[in-house]
């Protein structure tokens, strides 16, 4: 597991506007902490526009990992916030979250904004990006004063015709437009209706709800998208909601392959090697002599997993976790910190990273 500290006004930070001083002694904090760095959630709380320029600019002089969902005071999480959070990168090394967000067709045509994006991220080698292949998203359904707290929430609503406030949120819901991400034995479901609403009021409103906001067109050219030199558009296929019921990498991915969108091979590097290299893994992403035993055995006739070995040892096997214990992931910075928690760190150096190296090689 890694981890990144969310910067959000009102939690981690003191307001909307924080300082370079406020924003570096909070990254420096979450690395003694065993965090790689932040993420700045501008789609759902944002910043103003100049505190997010010092933020990603105070982790690049920190060497600090920095994941953005873009928005700010100025532009939402559509392809506007895209493209502004381009330029407040300015050359600095930024992972920008799930390109797909941003081309869900609210501002112009879908197809435009993809290819807006596209062209975006070809001329800016300093982004690292990747794409995920639901869709359904995954944010917030907490209201605060009669209000969806986050923005990408009040979104969601009034893309499904809903009003952006408690009400609208009471009434998506019912509906099944809002789906509740549920906790249901060892796995997480979707709710809908009554008890999805009753579900939200017993929780005070404090849990994460997905909609089908993601269209089908802009999921599969970000996923197989090409430059003129023939490398990857967008880094990785790949999704933050992990506790999110979307994960569909190898059900849509090898999808893609049987339609002839990737090779096996190219689908490998984009949800296994890409991934590990954007965390500074050296050891892990491929099959070669000295690398980790990290291996899934796929069932292509299913679409799924049929097991799961690490580092030799069998995890999982047909439906059943076998395995036990993990390993944090973190730097130099954080390592003695995990160790006093009772957990064993795997300490990278994210100068090694993809994140940090598309950065030199601009």
């Amino acid at each position: 597991l890694a981890t990144i500290e969310y910067v959000r006004p009102g939690h981690t930070v003191s307001s909307d506007d924080p300082s370079s001083a406020e924003l570096q002694q909070l990254i420096t904090k979450v690395q003694r902490q065993g965090s790689l760095g932040i993420k700045l959630l501008g789609g759902h709380y944002p910043l103003t526009v100049a505190a997010t320029a010092r933020a990603i600019r105070a982790a690049a002089e920190l060497g600090a990992y920095t994941a953005f969902h873009a928005g700010t005071a100025a532009h939402g999480s559509n392809i506007e916030g895209m493209l502004e959070a381009v330029e407040l990168a300015d050359g600095n090394p930024l992972h920008l979250a799930h390109i797909n967000a941003y081309c869900r067709g609210t501002v112009l045509p879908e197809a435009e904004e993809t290819e807006l994006a596209l062209k975006a991220l070809a001329a800016n080698p300093n982004i690292y990006c990747e794409s995920y292949l639901s869709p359904l998203n995954g944010t917030s359904a907490e209201i605060i004063d009669g209000l969806p707290g986050s923005m990408v929430t009040r979104r969601c609503l009034k893309t499904g015709g809903f009003t952006e406030d408690e009400a609208g949120m009471e009434a998506a819901l019912l509906s099944g437009w809002a789906q509740v991400n549920y906790p249901q034995g060892q796995e997480m479901t979707l709710l809908t209706g009554e008890v999805a609403r009753d579900y939200w009021r017993g929780q005070q409103t404090l849990v994460s709800v997905s909609f089908a906001v993601n269209p089908v067109g802009p999921r599969v050219r970000l996923a197989t998208a090409k430059k003129a030199d023939g490398s990857f558009a967008v880094d990785a296929v790949s999704t933050d909601g992990g506790g999110i019921p979307r994960n569909v990498l190898l059900p849509a991915g090898l999808a893609l392959v049987d339609l002839g969108g990737l090779s096996l091979q190219e689908l490998v590097a984009k949800i296994s090697y890409q991934p590990a290299r954007l965390l500074g893994l050296a050891n892990k992403g491929s099959l070669t002599a000295g690398r980790d035993a990290d291996i899934t055995i796929v069932d292509r006739l299913q679409r799924s997993a049929f097991a799961t070995i690490i580092g030799g040892q069998v995890c999982y096997m047909d439906g059943k976790v076998l395995g036990r214990g993990g390993r944090i992931i973190t730097t130099a910075a954080g390592a003695d910190y995990v160790l006093s928690q009772g957990l064993e760190p795997l300490v990278v150096d994210l100068a090694d990273s993809s994140l940090m190296q598309k950065t030199q090689k601009r």
